[in-house]
């Protein structure tokens, strides 16, 4: 009787032993975990970008904190989450493009990616990133959508600073070829006149003196574009501001 109870002893101890160590193991990956996570929430913050995760079986969706921010809501159970809220602000002149973009992500096993506006609390807009895939189980079924939505404003921005630049420097280019040519073409008559005629010494200075103010116009009209280029391009050089 003493040997089965020190057998039955020593595998009770043996037992705990192992669990102490399974627990033990179980606190070090959770130790893990939870670092991990931190590290990614910490990036997703940095990089301005936040995720998303709908199981559909169970019509859960999760946000990530960093996207509740980016979306200016409070953060809260994901749970909770509907899709008309976070609907609601969207640009309305972009809600249709990104209703058509869910469904594209429920409808097959692919990869989407769209840009939309965001109307945050003070009414200012942010520009978004989407980008979506989704799962299936065995059947074909599709089972889950997920995806990020990350800010790029000051992209947007930097684009359309471009865009006006260059065209308002074609514009410009245009008008001063105008300005240009009128004096240009002037000076060319009056030098035809000079190879061609015999004119006395007055006439000749009235012609330089015209010839000057042509020319002082021309370079007036270079100084304008020379400074309209060096100045905007120092702009597009600066951080673009954080509305498009």
């Amino acid at each position: 009787m003493l040997k089965i109870l020190a057998n039955k002893v020593i595998r009770l101890l043996e037992l705990r032993k192992q669990n102490l160590d399974q627990n033990e193991k179980l606190e070090s990956v959770s130790k893990r975990f939870e670092t991990t996570l931190s590290r990614l929430l910490e990036a997703q913050e940095t990089a301005k970008i936040g995720s998303w995760d709908w199981d559909l079986q169970k019509d859960q969706l999760y946000w990530s904190p960093q996207l509740f921010r980016l979306f200016d809501f409070e953060t809260k159970a994901s749970s909770q989450m509907v899709t008309h809220e976070w609907q609601a602000a969207i640009h309305p002149c972009d809600l249709e493009n990104v209703q058509n973009f869910l469904k594209k992500l429920l409808k097959s096993k692919s990869r989407h990616c769209i840009e939309y506006r965001i109307v945050k609390k003070d009414g200012s807009e942010l520009w978004m990133l989407g980008q979506g895939a989704s799962d299936i189980d065995d059947s074909g079924n599709i089972i889950r959508v997920y995806g990020t939505g990350q800010d790029i404003t000051n992209k947007k921005q930097a684009e359309f600073d471009r865009n006006l630049y260059l065209t308002t420097l074609k514009d410009m280019l245009f008008s001063l070829s105008h300005k240009i040519r009128g004096p240009l073409t002037s000076c060319i008559g009056l030098l035809n006149i000079l190879e061609k005629e015999h004119l006395e010494e007055e006439d000749i200075k009235k012609f330089a003196s015209f010839f000057k103010v042509s020319t002082l116009e021309m370079d007036e009209y270079v100084r304008e574009l020379i400074t309209f280029i060096h100045t905007n391009s120092l702009k597009l050089n600066e951080e673009p501001a954080k509305r498009p």
